[in-house]
């Protein structure tokens, strides 16, 4: 392969190995020369041809695996590549193997923010598992800069998730969005992109995550800080899929969980107009839909527009704008395509539409408000409290009050005097009561199993340390919990200096009217 690949780079194109040099400096732009090369020499497009060809550049046996590595993880990951635009994906997996294994690694970006194109990530899984199978090098071992170039390849040539109805995950998928959803207050029931990406996606992680195979991300901690509020709510979702599968969820995988419910909270706050002009009626227009179709997000409205009815305010509201006709004296931007879409147009299209998503569409940060963020910590805290409110209770001591508060929220006996130990030995260390008569008792997170929030009022206050108390709240948070919980608890803590807030918790009459007073 070495002197055939010397060949192509030098003899047939009349350059010198400097001269190449010069022109392609960038890696990933050797990869394209090498690609577009042998789509344009070789007839590649007839299975038998493209064997016996490709077979002179690459090992036999790769050659031979390689469709069907694409074609086990179309059935494992459930999505479809146009047949049209397969050679494509199978070139850049060998050219990519053979380059990488060759010494030759595409350089990343070091951009100010990592995040991008998040609709790259939603292909991450699958691409890393063709790029490792053909390289036969471990997922995690693989350069993520390798896995995005193969990403953007998988989006150019038109993936496409397909359902499938019979997934032994749906059910728990379907639950999961639910309490996305909930915990939210967006509803995410009704996108069906999102359902079948996260059941494509979940099935594979549940088999990872039970073989101890841990997926590199590399935007984890920026997805935990810029989107702190959907990651901390997909989270606290995600045991759903931890109690149905005795599994326990790491924090790169619920990166990966919340990108699907960013990309679709994206889609849900402003789809984009894109006019497809076409001057030959009906068929043509829909040739090149159906490949936009492709590239974009079912939420976009695509509009055909016959290009006799072309004016200014036709197309006021275009986002984008696709024509197979060269459109004289027009001011807007527009991409000129053939009536057959061919790469390396849906390639300009693809780059046009991700600036247009990356400039235009709101991230999850603008799109709460300070007032749903105040929503959500208050979801989150309900969440944690469930049903654990005692109202005017007859306690007289510390320890009495402390042990009824954690009998009613953990029935397990063994665990429940595990908290009780770790509690009253915080107490020892110093009193946790505050002078506007609270207490703030408190379990050691490496003792809890099962994180909980018990509130309790008295109907006499008793001495907590130097302070009279009739307020308690008990706070027993889960080492892997505490990042998740740690905002909404932060919201709360921040109304306790206020001795009227605690006063009017104190003399609530029953649950409801203490969670309201909980939350004003």
């Amino acid at each position: 392969p070495s002197s055939t690949w010397y060949q192509i780079t030098t003899v047939a194109l009349n350059l010198t190995i400097r001269e190449i040099f010069l022109q392609y400096r960038n890696e990933e732009d050797v990869r394209k020369f090498l690609r577009n090369y042998l789509i344009q020499h070789f007839d590649l497009e007839n299975e038998t041809s493209r064997s016996s060809c490709l077979s002179q550049f690459f090992a036999a046996e790769l050659v031979e695996n390689i469709d069907r590595y694409i074609s086990d993880s179309e059935a494992n990951y459930q999505f479809m590549i146009n047949d049209s635009y397969r050679v494509y994906l199978i070139l850049d997996l060998l050219i990519s193997s053979y380059r990488y294994k060759s010494g030759h690694h595409v350089v990343p970006e070091e951009p100010k923010s990592l995040i991008k194109n998040l609709s790259q990530y939603e292909v991450y899984i699958i691409a890393g598992d063709l790029l490792s199978k053909t390289t036969e090098i471990p997922i995690q071992m693989l350069d993520v800069s390798e896995i995005h170039n193969i990403c953007l390849t998988m989006l150019s040539v038109g993936y496409e998730a397909r359902p499938q109805s019979h997934m032994a995950v749906s059910e728990t998928v379907r639950q999961f969005i639910d309490e996305v959803s909930r915990l939210s207050g967006v509803d995410f029931t009704k996108d069906e992109h999102l359902l079948r990406t996260l059941e494509n996606h979940i099935q594979p992680m549940i088999f990872r995550l039970r073989s101890d195979i841990n997926i590199r991300n590399q935007i984890t901690e920026e997805i935990k800080s810029k989107y702190s509020a959907l990651y901390n709510i997909v989270w606290l979702a995600s045991r759903v899929i931890s109690k149905q599968y005795a599994i326990k969820l790491i924090d790169s995988e619920i990166a990966f969980l919340t990108i699907y419910f960013e990309i679709a909270v994206e889609k849900i706050s402003k789809p984009l107009n894109i006019y497809v002009i076409c001057p030959h009626g009906l068929a043509t227009s829909e040739l090149i839909i159906n490949s936009v179709r492709k590239l974009v997000s079912g939420f976009d409205r695509l509009i055909s527009l016959d290009w006799r009815k072309l004016n200014k305010s036709a197309i006021e509201n275009a986002d984008l704008i696709i024509s197979s006709v060269e459109l004289e004296n027009f001011a807007n931007p527009y991409i000129l395509v053939s009536p057959v879409v061919t790469h390396a147009e849906r390639e300009k299209i693809q780059r046009a539409y991700n600036k247009l998503t990356e400039k235009n569409r709101a991230s999850l940060t603008s799109y709460l408000s300070v007032q749903n963020r105040e929503e959500i910590s208050k979801k989150i805290i309900l969440d944690l409290l469930k049903d654990n409110i005692l109202i005017k209770q007859s306690c007289r001591t510390v320890e009495g009050s402390i042990k009824k508060m954690i009998n009613l929220a953990f029935p397990d006996k063994k665990m429940a005097r595990t908290i009780f130990k770790s509690v009253l030995s915080r107490e020892k260390l110093g009193s946790t009561g505050v002078y506007t008569g609270v207490a703030l008792p408190h379990a050691d997170p490496s003792v809890v199993r099962n994180s909980g929030l018990i509130t309790m009022t008295l109907d006499k206050p008793i001495k907590w340390g130097q302070n009279l108390v009739s307020v308690i709240i008990l706070i027993a948070i889960a080492e892997d919990d505490e990042e998740v919980y740690k905002n909404a608890l932060i919201s709360l803590y921040s109304r306790i200096s206020n001795a009227k807030y605690i006063d009017k918790l104190k003399v609530s009459k029953d649950k409801e009217e203490f969670i309201q007073g909980l939350f004003e």
